[in-house]
């Protein structure tokens, strides 16, 4: 009887322990910066793209501040099906890739805009080094 007792004790611990482990695992896969919360940025530049695509935008700026994404910049792109890049400005990655949805030609923007757009929000280091590469001197 003793010996059924410290097994089922166990069994109990073990299932406890399997329990902590499936949690933290979730937690990385759901928590902050976790791939589901890649895939949230993602859909929500997503909807401001596709509701906006056909719409007149200053460009580049920043469009807004989300609860998903944060500040989203918004840069003119060469592809006239979809002329706008949106940008998570203070997201360093989702998912491996830059927060980023929009026309797959190259963005355009000046390097002065982007130098004006880095003092006006904090943009996270790999967006900003996208941006100076992909600018234009005038």
């Amino acid at each position: 009887m003793r010996t059924g007792g410290v097994v089922v004790a166990g069994l109990a611990a073990a299932a406890s322990m399997v329990a902590i482990l499936l949690a933290v695992w979730l937690s990385g896969f759901f928590g902050p910066g976790g791939f589901a919360e890649g895939k949230s940025i993602f859909a929500s530049l997503q909807g401001l793209e596709v509701q906006h695509r056909h719409q007149h935008l200053r460009t580049p700026d920043i469009f807004g501040t989300y609860r998903d994404t944060g500040p989203v910049i918004v840069v003119a792109t060469h592809d006239p099906r979809f002329p706008y890049a949106w940008i998570a400005a203070t997201v360093p990655s989702c998912d491996g890739d830059l927060c980023m949805v929009g026309g797959d030609a190259s963005i355009d923007i000046t390097c002065n805009d982007v130098s004006q757009l880095a003092t006006r929000v904090a943009i996270a280091p790999p967006i900003l080094r996208m941006l100076k590469t992909s600018c234009r001197a005038s």
